[in-house]
């Protein structure tokens, strides 16, 4: 499944004041700072799979995706609505508004309970945790802050360690989706 991520919230995903005290470094390195945040948070979530701020999801399914298909990014609230769309053979597109049904939550999923579809889909949800940082997992919030003072004390070093920091690893493990 192919699938883009549009940013709806312009919100930072932890409060830069907190990034301040958890690196402890002065003020006039914030702006700098603020950088390593945007893509430590970018990291946490596509290492997760989840959205940390309200973001819209545009998926494209494979051929025949089946009567239960995992949506590749939650949180999704379980009143949000979804835009269902077939993908038809010459690429015109004609929208489904019936015969599904949505699970939300941290691993969402749509249901054909009656018949699977025949084509490919297009489909558009939200997910997130909300709009603003004070809605983010207070452990998810403390990832984010450890995974860019991570980037930031190892930006430009040889022997720096790529990939997530140690403590942002545990616990965007907690978040991440297990499959066999």
């Amino acid at each position: 499944m192919k699938y883009t991520r549009t940013q709806i919230s312009t919100a930072m995903p932890v409060d830069p004041d907190k990034l301040l005290t958890h690196a402890r470094i002065d003020e006039s390195m914030l702006p700098e700072l603020l950088i390593y945040l945007d893509a430590a948070a970018r990291e946490i979530e596509e290492y997760t799979g989840i959205a940390l701020l309200t973001q819209t999801i545009t998926c494209t399914t494979d051929e025949w995706p089946g009567q239960v298909i995992d949506l590749p990014v939650g949180p999704m609230a379980p009143d949000v609505t979804a835009t269902i769309a077939a993908i038809e053979l010459d690429g015109t597109t004609t929208a489904i508004t019936s015969g599904f049904w949505l699970e939300g939550g941290r691993y969402p999923r749509l249901h054909w309970p009656d018949t699977q579809p025949a084509s490919r889909l297009r489909l558009t949800y939200t997910a997130g945790y909300g709009s603003t940082h004070n809605a983010l997992p207070a452990d998810l919030a403390h990832a984010v802050l450890d995974q860019a003072v991570h980037l930031f004390n190892t930006a430009g070093s040889e022997a720096g360690a790529s990939g997530l920091g140690l403590a942002a690893a545990r616990i965007a493990a907690r978040y991440r989706r297990v499959a066999l």
